[in-house]
C-alpha cells in the first residue's frame, strides 16, 4: 500500500467504499465477459486496474452514495450503474477526443481506437439494461424503477454532452467568453454536472429528494469544476489550436493585458510571439490555478457532511495527488494549498 492509500484508508467510509469498488469493478468485467461471449475477447483481469490511484473519483461517489443512507442491500446496483456510466463518458470522450482510455479490456484491434471505443459503449450501456432486468426479476426494486434506470443515466449525463455538442458546434466561431460565463456555462455543465451525476441518478430514481442530495451534489460539483481548471491549464495550447474554449485563454482575453485572440492562437502556435503575450499567459496561468485552489477548497468545507470523518490531511493529499496527475512535471504552478 503506498503512502496515498495509507493516509485515505484511515477514513473508514472511504476505506468501505474502496472495497465496494472494487468488487464493483470485477462485477463490471464479469458481466462484459458473459454479453460479449462469443463475438468479442477481453484480455484476462488486470487487479492493477484496482489500484486506489486510478480510481479515486470512483471511490468518492461511492463515499457520497454511502453515506447518504440510501437502502445498503441497492449500493452494488447504484455503483455498478455510475461505474457503467464511467464507461459511457469515456468511451464518448475517446471518440471526440480522438484518444483511448480503457475501461473495458477488449483484446481485438491493438491498434485502432474508434471502434474499441463504440463497443464500450454499446457493452456498458446493455450491463444497464442487463442490471435493471436482473434486479426487477429479484424483487429487489420495482417494475418503474427498472423502467426508469436507463433513461436516468441519459438525464443525468445529458447536460455535459449538450455542452459538448455545442463545443463542437462553435470552435473557432467565437471569441473567448468572460471568466464568469466560462464557469457557469462551460466548467460547470461539461465537468461540475458528470461529477454531480452519481447523487443526480439517485434523486431520478427516487431514492432521496433534491433537498437531501443538495449538499452532496454542490461538493462534487465544486471538486470536479477544480479538476477541470487544471485541466485547462494542462490542455491550454490542445484547445486553443483545435479552436476550443479554454479558461486560460479566457483569462488571457479579459484580463490585464487583453490579449486578442488572434494574439492567443499566435501564441499559442509559438510561444515566442512577445514579451506581453507571456506575461500575460503566465499570469492567466496563475489565476487558473488560484481559482483551481479555491473550489478545491469550497469543497473541502462540505466534506464534513458528505464524506464523515475525512481530516483535512487526508483532502489535502486527495487534492494534492489529483493536481500531479493533471499536471505531471509542471512545477511552476507551486501547491494547491
Amino acid at each position: 500500500m503506498n503512502r496515498l492509500a495509507e493516509i485515505l484508508n484511515k477514513n473508514i467510509l472511504w476505506s468501505e467504499a474502496y472495497e465496494i469498488h472494487k468488487e464493483t469493478v470485477r462485477d463490471f468485467y464479469r458481466r462484459a465477459g458473459v454479453i460479449l461471449k462469443g463475438s468479442i475477447e477481453l484480455k484476462p483481469f488486470d487487479s492493477k486496474v484496482l489500484e486506489m490511484e486510478k480510481n479515486l473519483f470512483s471511490i468518492l461517489f461511492t463515499a457520497v452514495i454511502i453515506n447518504l443512507g440510501i437502502n445498503r442491500e441497492l449500493i452494488p446496483f447504484y455503483t455498478l450503474s455510475v461505474h457503467c456510466m464511467r464507461a459511457l463518458v469515456t468511451g464518448c470522450d475517446n471518440i471526440l477526443d480522438d484518444e483511448y482510455k480503457e475501461v473495458i479490456p477488449f483484446r481485438f484491434g491493438e491498434n485502432g481506437k474508434i471502434m474499441k471505443s463504440v463497443f464500450m459503449i454499446m457493452t456498458a450501456d446493455r450491463i444497464i439494461s442487463g442490471l435493471a432486468l436482473e434486479k426487477y426479476r429479484d424483487g429487489a426494486i420495482s417494475y418503474e424503477k427498472a423502467s426508469n434506470l436507463s433513461p436516468s443515466v441519459i438525464r443525468v449525463l445529458s447536460d455535459s454532452g449538450t455542452e459538448e455538442n455545442e463545443e463542437e458546434g462553435f470552435r473557432s466561431q467565437y471569441d473567448y467568453p468572460e471568466p464568469d460565463i466560462m464557469i457557469d456555462n462551460y466548467l460547470y455543465r461539461k465537468t461540475g454536472t458528470l461529477f454531480e451525476a452519481p447523487v443526480n441518478l439517485l434523486t431520478e430514481m427516487g431514492e432521496i429528494t433534491s433537498e437531501e442530495a443538495e449538499t452532496s451534489r454542490t461538493m462534487l460539483s465544486l471538486f470536479g469544476i477544480g479538476c477541470q481548471l487544471l485541466d485547462e491549464i494542462k490542455d491550454f495550447r490542445e484547445d486553443i489550436l483545435s479552436g476550443g474554449p479554454n479558461m486560460v485563454a479566457s483569462l488571457m482575453r479579459h484580463g490585464k493585458y487583453s490579449i486578442s485572440k488572434d494574439g492567443i492562437t499566435d501564441f499559442a502556435i509559438n510561444t515566442n510571439t512577445g514579451a506581453e503575450r507571456e506575461k500575460a499567459f503566465n499570469r492567466a496561468r496563475k489565476e487558473c490555478f488560484k481559482l483551481a485552489s479555491g473550489y478545491f477548497l469550497k469543497a473541502a468545507r462540505l466534506l464534513p457532511e458528505t464524506v464523515p470523518g475525512f481530516t483535512t490531511h487526508q483532502f489535502y493529499a486527495l487534492a494534492g495527488h489529483i493536481k500531479q496527475l493533471i499536471l505531471k512535471d509542471d512545477d511552476t504552478t507551486g501547491d494547491l494549498f
